[in-house]
């Protein structure tokens, strides 16, 4: 085992640099900081030994000690957060970078004017929508509005509008899983040195499967519910924004589509906390199952010896049973999000409807430029709103269970031995028999043995976390036998 944890490190340490370190400003944005690693991909198959070395912000021993000062602040607080710690930690880099990204992502898609009073919404910039909609316009029989030139401009408008997100949107996301990423490394570190910490019975007490729980389900959300997070706001300011353009475009049947999915969110909002509520239940038992097979394998010689296994297994069987059920709810509540698709169409549809109910006539441009609308009313506010409501308040679940586990209690002894001189201090057990211990040390039986072997220096123990005192023994033996023959321990 140590070989090959030196073996290990050895590995580790030959690993080449990792060019991210040196990497441009391009580079980062195009990933071109992995060619090396894709031209070696084409030659032969990956191995461990080509993976770049560990980035020095990546580092665990650096996330644990930077929240364990955090935390140990937190807990001279009254009422001391998890959650806190990690704002503190990652707040800033978290919701700083995502409103810059979110803000430019929604002018990507929104930036238009109002023209002598008309509502009439002309390109100024990259918008996706609109260049859409005057390609389409275009080709519309009898038009004379848009030339040759025009057109080219909107299909190059589209293509733009296409290639900016996909520069913008895999690095910010590159970098929020990376944050996730600290933030589990930080909490697993976290979560190790608190269970070392923990007397012996604590952890029998069925905390051992509450840590395995912990550290392999509970920490893996903050991966996605961090990177979610941000269309938690992006959603409804889209919705705000977006509407106003519909209105422009078809007027009121427009706010009747947005009306019909506005309807949707009191369901996303109870989806949240019945996805919370399952969650936490589904956390619940898959601790009792992993608590109740680590005492199965700890007493498997007897459950073997006494034939009990069926009965265990009757026993496991029922509580893997109720853990399936919690899960079959959560996945219940994620195809329900799924049926979400439905919505759009649905809201394209009735106000279209609605739009020709009205009077009016509609072109092609206005059918294509208003679809896009709600396709992106869709996917900020139906799809990845909802997502992001189930994986906070996950995420959030976590935290709550993670900062009970940390706030469980410790068992710290601080003890000080130091040498017996004074006649006054007292030994425990200082009699025996009805006589001084001392005048025991040393005497021999009639067989030639001594009654109390004299193994130790006499020394005193001092305890500072109590007034409870106790005897220390080094290289002592014991025997159940009288003879003294066979060592018990």
């Amino acid at each position: 085992m140590i070989r090959s944890t030196t073996q290990l490190v050895n590995k580790v340490k030959g690993r080449e640099k990792n060019p991210v370190e040196t990497a441009s400003i391009f580079s980062l944005l195009t990933f071109w900081w992995l060619k090396d690693l894709f031209k070696l991909g084409l030659k032969r198959p990956i191995e461990e030994e080509d993976i770049y070395a560990t980035l020095k912000n990546h580092k665990s021993s650096l996330l644990e000690a930077q929240f364990t000062r955090l935390w140990s602040e937190e807990l001279k607080k009254k009422h001391p957060r998890f959650l806190t710690v990690i704002l503190k930690c990652f707040g800033a880099k978290i919701f700083g970078f995502g409103i810059i990204y979110t803000s430019l992502d929604t002018l990507m898609r929104l930036k238009g004017v109002l023209v002598n009073g008309e509502c009439e919404v002309f390109l100024i910039s990259v918008f996706q929508p609109l260049c859409l909609g005057g390609l389409v316009m275009y080709f519309a029989p009898g038009q004379t509005e848009i030339t040759r030139n025009d057109a080219f401009h909107y299909a190059a408008g589209i293509v733009i509008c296409s290639i900016v997100p996909v520069l913008t949107f895999h690095p910010f996301i590159l970098y929020i899983f990376q944050i996730g990423m600290k933030i589990r490394l930080a909490s697993c570190a976290l979560i190790y040195k608190k269970s070392l910490q923990l007397t012996k019975s604590v952890m029998e007490d069925g905390l051992s499967g509450h840590v395995i729980n912990l550290m392999s389900n509970d920490v893996s959300k903050f991966d996605t519910g961090v990177s979610l997070i941000h269309d938690l706001w992006k959603g409804p300011v889209e919705l705000i924004v977006l509407g106003s353009f519909i209105y422009m475009e078809i007027g009121v049947a427009g706010l009747i589509g947005i009306i019909g999915m506005l309807s949707f969110i009191p369901l996303q909002i109870w989806i949240g906390r019945r996805a919370a509520i399952y969650r936490l239940r589904t956390a619940k038992r898959t601790d009792k199952r992993v608590r109740f097979m680590n005492e199965i394998i700890q007493g498997i010689q007897v459950i073997k010896m006494y034939t009990w296994e069926k009965s265990f297994a009757k026993i496991v069987d029922a509580i893997r049973r109720k853990e399936i059920r919690a899960i079959r709810g959560t996945l219940y509540i994620r195809g329900t999000c799924i049926s979400f698709n439905l919505i759009s169409r649905l809201c394209i549809f009735i106000s279209l409807i609605s739009f020709v109910y009205f009077g009016n006539i509609f072109t092609a441009r206005k059918v294509f430029t208003v679809t896009s609308y709600f396709n992106f009313l869709y996917t900020s506010m139906l799809h990845f709103w909802s997502i992001a409501l189930t994986q906070v308040a996950e995420c959030l679940i976590s935290v709550k269970r993670i900062q009970e586990f940390l706030q469980c209690p410790e068992t710290k002894t601080e003890l000080l031995v130091s040498n017996y001189e004074h006649e006054d201090d007292e030994l425990l057990g200082k009699k025996l028999n009805g006589a001084a211990t001392n005048d025991h040390v040393g005497r021999r039986l009639a067989n030639g043995e001594f009654e109390i072997a004299e193994v130790l220096q006499k020394r005193r123990i001092h305890n500072k976390s109590g007034l409870k005192k106790g005897i220390m023994f080094k290289q002592a033996s014991a025997s159940w036998c009288s003879d003294g023959r066979t060592k018990t321990i």
